[in-house]
């Protein structure tokens, strides 16, 4: 008696071809699912490293308790004649005595700008002696002789603007550490002559006519601002000049505070008012807060990517699972086969391990490698941060995503190994024939 098993054994086999494609066809899925997952988590955390480097940044002074406002001054303002100069000057020094008289106010300053760090205003530097191809950018800012003291910034050399400057309009400069570093890297900057170029301006030039050479009386400690083409929080050179040089309309005031800044400012209302009730406050709010707003943009991106990347290495774990679970049904009778002819279970677990792990690994190396566009693509997003640092990006997404598809691994395939040599035999009865 024996069986006809070469029938059976051939009918086993019909698809083999066809199931190599589409068994090829899901490793590559595989992959594909690891390494998007990977360059996901990396996105995500190059932004978190980023954003959390972004706000804690020394910035160089105190921004809490700091009340900023703008004036909104009427036409009769708008001109650019001598009279109207002297105009809003003595508006702002009467401002700047009624806001200092406030309670709860310990300081007060007046500038032409934004308030810092988000001061953008720059000029090109001509230094007697000093002949330069490339334009010197300087960041610049016309302020009053409280600037510094409402700011906390720390006199370093020299002297700071006094009433008496500010008042005459005296042309003297207050420069930064990084403005002697850059121009004056081996002498002392104390009594040169610099020369501001947007000072040569038509509308300087009308307003205030005076000679552009500012002498620099003091130096002060840097604090960081940024600019339009780098996120990154810097020390540019910056300048400090008297804001009665010239007549612009932009008057922005602040105020540190003991109290709460923001409840001050109907009073500091009241006493606008009371000066010219034609001028009303258009733009207010606190320093701090100014931050927070700006930090908005960079913590949006990051949440929208943390989220997608959390989404997506969820739909990466269950797609693996699936596929390698659908992938072990089709070895069941090999494995059963190998557990028959004597194999033992941990050969049996090894060997069905390592097809996992190997396309679990060539997905996080191929995403490794994509990762790299990722972060070009990110680079303007990216503040204090190396876009190839594997402590800050990658080592962290591979202790992320390696333990579940390990776990998926382990789980899928220690089943495999416990199948029986008798349910790897086909289902259909076999055909005995008998001979004589």
């Amino acid at each position: 008696m024996r069986g006809d098993l070469q029938p059976r054994l051939i009918g086993s086999g019909k698809g083999a071809g066809e199931s190599f494609r589409y068994s090829k066809l899901r490793a590559e899925l595989v992959v594909s699912e690891v390494a998007l997952s990977i360059v996901l988590l990396i996105g995500a955390g190059l932004l978190m490293r980023s954003f959390l480097i972004l706000t804690r940044v020394d910035l160089g002074f105190d921004p809490k308790n700091i009340l900023y406002f703008e004036l909104n001054l009427p036409p009769s303002y708008n001109t650019n004649l001598a009279g109207t100069l002297q105009r809003k000057n003595a508006l702002t020094r009467q401002l700047l005595q009624r806001m200092q008289s406030l309670p709860g106010v310990t300081s007060v300053a007046e500038m032409a700008a934004d308030p810092p760090p988000l001061n953008y205003e720059s000029t090109d530097t001509i230094i007697p002696g000093k002949p330069h191809s490339n334009p010197w950018e300087t960041r610049f800012e016309m302020c009053s002789d409280g600037y510094f003291q409402t700011l906390g910034l720390p006199l370093l050399r020299g002297r700071l603007f006094s009433e008496d400057d500010v008042f005459a309009a005296r042309d003297v400069i207050v420069v930064n550490e990084a403005f002697s570093r850059q121009y004056f890297p081996n002498e002392d900057p104390l009594g040169h002559k610099v020369k501001l170029d947007v000072f040569d301006k038509p509308y300087f030039a009308a307003a205030a006519p005076h000679d552009t050479y500012f002498e620099i009386i003091g130096i002060v400690r840097d604090f960081k601002t940024r600019s339009y083409d780098n996120p990154s929080w810097q020390s540019f050179p910056q300048a400090f000049v008297p804001y009665s040089v010239a007549g612009f309309n932009w008057r922005v005031f602040m105020a540190r505070t003991s109290v709460d800044p923001s409840s001050l400012l109907k009073n500091m209302g009241q006493e606008v008012r009371a000066l010219d009730p034609g001028v009303q406050i258009s733009t207010s709010g606190t320093l701090e807060g100014s931050l927070q707003e700006f930090y908005r943009g960079p913590q949006f991106q990051l949440a929208t990517l943390a989220g997608f990347a959390g989404i997506g290495l969820v739909l990466v774990v269950i797609g693996i699972f699936s596929v390698m679970a659908y992938t072990v049904s089709l070895q069941t009778h090999e494995i059963g086969i190998r557990m028959a002819l004597g194999a033992q279970q941990t050969t049996v677990l090894r060997l069905v391990l390592f097809n996992g792990f190997c396309l679990v690994a060539g997905g996080i190396l191929i995403g490794l490698f994509a990762s790299y566009g990722l972060t070009r693509f990110l680079a303007s997003q990216i503040s204090g941060v190396s876009v190839r640092d594997p402590w800050t990006s990658r080592r962290p997404a591979l202790r992320i995503i390696a333990p579940p598809f390990g776990l998926l691994c382990v789980c899928t395939r220690r089943s495999d190994c416990e199948i029986s040599p008798v349910a790897a035999l086909p289902s259909k009865p076999c055909t005995l024939r008998l001979d004589s």
